[in-house]
């Protein structure tokens, strides 16, 4: 896309924003709306969050790209100049950044420590619109003058054009779990898919609202369009069947989409200064937040679920943060009991914030009190406006009031980031009981000792736990398996962090396959057959990532047997893991 053209969009949001100024949706109680960082760059265009959650922004209009600290204090140019016209930009899992210059057809990489900047690859199609790079580290663009899709190697050694011809001034770009590239058609208002190998370029769903820019993919495969010119999102179902508007009307202007961790989604409204929000179900469509500065063209979420958005006109970043909780119970009364008798009270806890709570802990607190079950559990969110439940038992061993009773819920984040509830309660000393009178104690009937339940065997052949699993190589983490039953399930996942990772990027992460053989029950009590269970790993990235495996089997009336394992990646060298994309 040319500079004139560029600044045809922004004319055309300008006139939106003239015209809606007055009738600007309030911004939220729960929701707080502030600049972030300092000035960057003439006209930021492109944004996107590293790993570290630093804030990076392509700035078209002075060919440069500003670096903004996690925590706002530092604002600087990253790097050195880029090619002309940078407007998209996005993260691969290394943490270089990469440009895509719309007005010299070029690709721009700046490493991760900022030392080095320069061309990546050969020239792409005409205005590079938008970027995004595949779990393998290749780069495409979408190419708005050309009408054409460009991938460079991840080594940049080569640049060519990818599958056929898109639709109509292709915009933003994304790409699916599988690997295929899909394109939002600026001027024909339609998607483009081009299938994972590069053969098969075709139209994708049916007509999505007018000027369709920003594009995203929920976990399910399904693709979310923002359409700059009639103040809607379209979504297009995972098999392309069905196409059709999501949620209500949008502030004006909405050249991007984002989903966060609740899955619900937000446009930056480039017409009117506003973001929207969209609730995960669609059923609900309001203002997001307050008014962001002049030209909000491009966002970005970060795992906080706190939106970012590059202001083209006024060369800042404004960052909106839903806030977390406050949380709300119910009764903490504990019906009455006696002393040594256990009273049961179960506890509604809802989230009265506009953001969702992680929880990191559940106290009960005063003698006798313990937490016995219920749906709220550590490391589980309770979505904004959600609720769920604390079982609680108490156990007296005094007559009287319970005495500092408490049930603390803490959270990560918020102005306040735990909630506690007083909990009360009255025991009566235990009525006294007749002293009985002795009987003869019979001389008891010996009880036939039970025969033992078999337990099935279980004999897995495996890399073993202490062995790190090698970035980019594939791994045989189980190879066979030896059993007098039958395998009734094998499975593999990974996890970062300490959290599994969502099955919409396993496949980018770690390349699992499972490979095991049709439960057929073995013929014979007691024989043991050798099974061909086959899973391995192929992990992309190292930093925080484990791998673990499980292999499960059971005879008939037998005890089921279970074996797992867990490994980590190597290392060395360190391989951070994050996939970016921007459109």
């Amino acid at each position: 896309m040319r500079r004139n053209s560029l600044l045809a969009l922004a004319t055309v949001a300008a006139l939106a924003f003239s015209g809606l100024v007055a009738v600007a949706a309030p911004a939220q109680a729960a929701v707080t709306t502030n600049p972030f960082g300092g000035t960057t760059g003439t006209g930021p265009s492109g944004i996107a969050l590293d790993a570290d959650g630093n804030i990076y922004t392509a700035n078209f209009y002075s060919d440069t790209v500003t670096r903004i600290s996690a925590d706002g204090t530092s604002t600087a140019q990253f790097g050195g100049a880029t090619g002309d016209g940078p407007y998209p930009l996005a993260i691969d899992a290394q943490g270089n950044i990469f440009t895509a210059n719309a007005l010299d057809d070029t690709v721009t990489r700046i490493s991760a420590d900022g030392t080095s900047t320069a061309q990546f690859g050969g020239t792409t199609g005409a205005g590079p619109q938008g970027i995004a790079i595949d779990a393998q580290g290749n780069v495409f663009t979408a190419n708005y003058d050309s009408n054409t899709v460009t991938r460079i190697s991840a080594d940049g050694t080569s640049t060519a054009q990818f599958g056929g011809t898109t639709g109509t001034n292709p915009y933003g770009i994304a790409i699916d779990a599988d690997g295929n590239v899909y394109t939002t058609n600026f001027s024909s208002n339609t998607v483009t898919r081009i299938s994972a190998d590069g053969t098969t370029t075709s139209q994708f769903g049916g007509t999505t609202g007018t000027s369709p820019s920003g594009i995203v993919i929920d976990s399910a495969g399904d693709v979310y369009t923002s359409n700059a010119f009639d103040r809607t999102v379209t979504r297009i179902s995972a098999d392309g069947t069905s196409t059709s508007q999501f949620g209500g009307t949008t502030g004006s202007s909405p050249f991007d989409i984002a989903i966060d961790s609740d899955g619900n989604f937000f446009t930056s409204n480039a017409g009117d200064r506003t973001v929207t929000r969209i609730s995960a179900d669609g059923a609900t469509t309001s203002q997001f937040g307050g008014t962001t500065g002049s030209g909000p063209f491009f966002l970005t979420i970060d795992p906080q679920d706190r939106v970012y958005t590059a202001n083209t006109d006024v060369n800042t970043v404004t960052r909106i943060s839903p806030d977390r909780g406050p949380l709300s119970f119910s009764s903490g009364d504990f019906p009455a009991t006696t002393v040594g008798q256990p009273a049961s009270l179960t506890v509604t806890v809802t989230n009265d914030g506009e953001g969702s709570v992680l929880l990191s802990a559940i106290t009960p607190a005063g003698a006798g009190v313990a937490v016995t079950g219920g749906t709220c559990a550590v490391a589980t969110r309770i979505l904004g406006g959600r609720s769920c439940t604390v079982a609680l038992a108490w156990t007296p061993t005094t007559a009287g009031a319970l005495s500092g009773g408490t049930l603390t819920l803490d959270y990560f984040g918020g102005a306040d980031p735990s909630g506690t509830l007083a909990l009360t309660g009255t025991a009566a000393a235990p009525t006294p009981s007749p002293t009985p009178t002795p009987t003869p104690t019979p001389t008891p009937t010996p009880t036939p000792t039970p025969t033992p339940t078999p337990t099935t065997v279980l004999k897995v052949t495996a890399i073993p736990k202490a062995e790190r699993l090698p970035v980019d190589k594939r791994s045989k983490l189980v190879s066979h398996a030896r059993t007098d039953g039958r395998i009734t399930r094998a499975a593999a996942w990974c996890e970062f962090r300490g959290n599994r990772v969502p099955r919409r990027v396993q496949k980018q992460l770690c390349d699992l396959t499972v490979k095991a053989p049709p439960s057929a029950r073995v013929v014979g009590a007691t024989a043991v057959t050798k099974k061909k269970v086959r899973i391995t790993a192929r992990p992309s990235c190292a930093a925080g990532l484990t791998v673990h495996a499980k292999v499960v089997a059971k005879r008939a009336e037998s005890i089921r047997a279970t074996w797992t394992r867990t490994w980590r990646v190597d290392n060395n060298p360190r391989e951070r893991c994050a996939v970016k994309g921007t459109g």
